[in-house]
Order: structure tokens, then C-alpha cells, then sequence
């Protein structure tokens, strides 16, 4: 009689509900991370799935679905250029920061920063393109943008979503905290106020009669009303627009060196709209802000 004591068989199963079979040596190769957990010696009487050991993970599956697919999709074949929906970059960056997938975390970040910059000039340039993420998810990118302290979006990500979304769905929104819906309704009002103020007192100076003007007769009542006409804050069909670039007015004319002087006033005071930013949402100046509280 053998007393040699019996191996117990592993049992093999096939993949069911969320499970399915990925390579080891593909998520070896992206992950640090997942390269030591299968390191990790594993019972022998352990289960199997398709001949394959279990790992058990908390992320959420469609998450995983999204990074996984870039992997097997090959990754050098991923064109971060053309549109992406939201739901994508933000698995690449909730599954890059836990899992350590640095290239593909950042690679969502610069997704971001591109559509959220954190310069005026960059604001511009991007103003009449057309967004590679989806322009209905500003409150999952303000919740997004927070839990991971993606801090240099945060002044515009802030300004789309409190512009795109009315002051009462804003109050009400199951989808932020209690700290970021109180950010949001006190900086609109912060912009607003500060818009208002600062135009009232340039709209003073702006009345008076300007020594190199060419025909103050006639440009005294156009400039007043060119510059009632200015807005950085723009309502139309229920959507607002900020930080809209000069257009020349059609309805009204003024001689060169009054144009000249209406087009500064108006840069100055989106430039100094810009700069204060960040603090209308109680966040440090832009040059102190840092992603990831680095």
C-alpha cells in the first residue's frame, strides 16, 4: 500500500460573470505593481479559471476594461489626439495612479490639461475647438480633478462647469461633495461680482475724453456703448460663454486710437479676470499650483 500522501487536484473551472483570462506577461510588462503580485506564491489547492490562477481585484470593471483594451489594442497605436470619451481617461488615471502606470496616468493628465489649461493664451487658442472629451461629464471631471488633486485644472475645470451647468443643478448635484458644491456656487459668485465691479469702474474711465482721439464728438457715445457691450460673461440659449476674444464691433464705429484703447481695456481685464482665477475658488495662484500635491 502507497503511504506516500495524495496531491489534492486543483480545480479547473471556466471564466464566468466578470472574470476573464488576461496574459501575465502583459500586465507584468506595464505594471510594477501587478509584476510582484504574481510573485506572490499562491496555494496549490487554489481553484482555476481556464487553467489559470485568480487574482482578485476591487476595480471597478469597466475601468479595467478601458486600460486592459488600450494594452491589447497596442498601446504605441493609441492616439491620445483624437477624441476620447471621459469615462477612458479617467480609468487611465485612477488605475495609472494605483497600479503605477506612470506613461498611461500621465498620458490622461496632458488629455487634460489640454482641454483645461492653465494659461490665457492656451485658453485662446483652444476657445472654438472642438472638445476630445465628452462636454457632458464637468461635474465627474470637478470630482475627478479633486480626488486626485489634479490641481492645475482644477481653476478652469471650476470655470466650465459652473458656466455649463445652472446655480440650482449645481447645489443639488449628486455627483460632488458637499466641499466642492460650496467651491463652485462661492466662486461663481466671486467671478461674477468681481466681472461687474471691475467693470463699472473701467466703464468711468473709458466715458472720458481721450487726448489722441481723433473726433471726440463722434467717439465719446460709441465707446460708451462698444464698452457696455463688452462681456465676459456671455448668456445665450441657457449656456454661458467666458472669456470670449475681442471681436471688432459692427454696430458701432470710433477713430483708430480709440479702437486701440477699447481692445486694451478689454485684454487687461481678461487678463486680470485670469490671474484671479485660481482664488475665486480658493485656490492658490496658478504658479503655486502643483498636480498630485507635488
Amino acid at each position: 500500500m502507497n503511504s506516500e500522501p495524495q496531491l489534492k487536484r486543483r480545480r479547473t473551472e471556466e471564466p464566468v460573470g466578470d472574470q476573464v483570462v488576461m496574459h501575465r506577461s502583459m500586465l507584468s510588462r506595464h505594471s510594477i505593481v501587478w509584476k510582484d503580485m504574481f510573485k506572490v506564491p499562491q496555494p496549490y489547492e487554489q481553484n482555476l479559471v481556464a487553467g489559470c490562477p485568480v487574482i482578485q481585484l476591487s476595480d471597478d470593471e469597466k475601468d479595467l476594461e478601458h486600460v486592459l483594451g488600450i494594452f491589447y489594442d497596442n498601446l504605441k497605436g493609441f492616439d491620445a489626439e483624437n477624441p476620447i470619451s471621459f469615462p477612458i481617461v479617467a480609468a487611465m488615471i485612477r488605475l495609472g495612479h494605483k497600479y503605477q502606470l506612470d506613461y498611461l496616468r500621465d498620458m490622461a493628465v496632458n488629455i487634460l490639461k489640454s482641454e483645461y489649461p492653465s494659461t490665457l493664451e492656451l485658453w485662446d487658442e483652444g476657445f472654438d475647438r472642438i472638445s476630445r472629451t465628452c462636454d457632458d461629464s464637468y461635474a465627474d471631471i470637478v470630482s475627478l480633478a479633486s480626488e486626485f488633486s489634479l490641481n492645475t485644472i482644477r481653476p478652469c475645470v471650476y470655470l466650465m462647469y459652473v458656466t455649463k451647468t445652472s446655480l440650482s443643478a449645481v447645489m443639488s448635484d449628486p455627483l460632488l461633495s458637499r466641499e466642492e458644491v460650496a467651491c463652485c456656487v462661492l466662486g461663481r459668485d466671486k467671478l461674477v461680482a468681481w466681472i461687474n465691479s471691475t467693470y463699472k469702474s473701467k466703464h468711468f474711465t473709458m466715458a472720458g475724453r481721450r487726448q489722441d482721439c481723433q473726433n471726440h464728438e463722434k467717439c465719446s457715445p460709441s465707446r460708451r456703448m462698444i464698452f457696455e457691450t463688452f462681456n465676459l460673461w456671455e448668456v445665450e440659449d441657457g449656456n454661458i460663454t467666458v472669456f470670449p476674444t475681442w471681436n471688432r464691433p459692427k454696430s458701432h464705429t470710433t477713430c483708430k486710437a480709440c479702437y486701440r484703447d477699447l481692445q486694451t481695456c478689454y485684454d487687461e481685464v481678461r487678463m486680470s479676470a485670469w490671474k484671479m482665477l485660481p482664488s475665486f475658488f480658493g485656490l492658490p495662484d496658478w504658479e503655486d499650483l502643483k498636480d498630485f500635491d507635488m
